[in-house]
């Protein structure tokens, strides 16, 4: 009995040396080869991507319409300049009215509105012995005309006449106005030198106001 755990002693030691002789004679697979850096191509870093680039803006070129509308020069004015308007000083006498003195200087009552758009400040009803106006010496002109620079300059408005021999107040209307009922304009434009009936002396200087309108 006592060879029997002699012998599995014996066996268990057997295969025991049997493994390891097979595990240390068994041929193993060869080791991988070493790593080396000499086949590694080292590629340079690309960095960040380049921004997108849009083409420069190029203006298109002008045409010749457009170009010649810049250097054609700009047009002038219909009106080159302004006539500045012209007035007088005129002392009111006791029982003038605006009316009477429209009369005496153009020779029209009717424009005594022009002498009261002349003087805002005056009252036209009520004017006062002494009291100073501004007369337009041009009744169409009180707060600057505009002038055509291409136009001829504007005749006189109001002319002077010395009485002639043998002249009448319908010979001188027939002769400025191609009307010779239009006399009582220039005896009413001439009080001083010319009475009501329409006597005149000879060699007395008148004033021919325009014709009316």
């Amino acid at each position: 009995m006592k060879d029997a755990p002699t012998r599995m002693l014996l066996a268990a030691a057997t295969l025991v040396g049997v493994w390891i002789a097979v595990y240390w004679l068994w041929p193993s697979s060869p080791p991988p080869p070493p790593i080396t850096f000499d086949e590694v191509a080292v590629r340079p870093d690309p960095g960040p991507p380049a921004p997108a680039t849009s083409p420069p803006l190029t203006q298109p070129p002008a045409s010749t319409s457009t170009l010649g509308a810049l250097l054609e020069p700009a047009p002038t004015p219909e009106f080159e300049s302004i006539i500045p308007p012209e007035f007088e000083m005129h002392i009111v006498a006791a029982g003038e009215t605006i009316w009477s003195i429209a009369a005496a200087k153009w020779g029209d009552q009717n424009l005594g509105g022009v002498i009261a758009r002349a003087n805002p400040l005056a009252d036209p009803r009520r004017l006062r012995p002494g009291q100073t106006l501004l007369i337009p010496k041009d009744p169409r002109n009180i707060q600057g005309a505009p002038t055509d620079a291409t136009a001829p300059a504007p005749k006189p408005e109001i002319t002077e006449y010395v009485v002639a021999p043998g002249d009448t107040l319908s010979q001188i209307a027939q002769r400025f106005y191609g009307r010779s009922s239009l006399w009582t304009r220039i005896r009413d434009a001439n009080p001083a030198v010319i009475n009501r009936t329409g006597d005149v002396r000879v060699g007395v200087t008148i004033i021919i106001p325009p014709p009316p309108e």
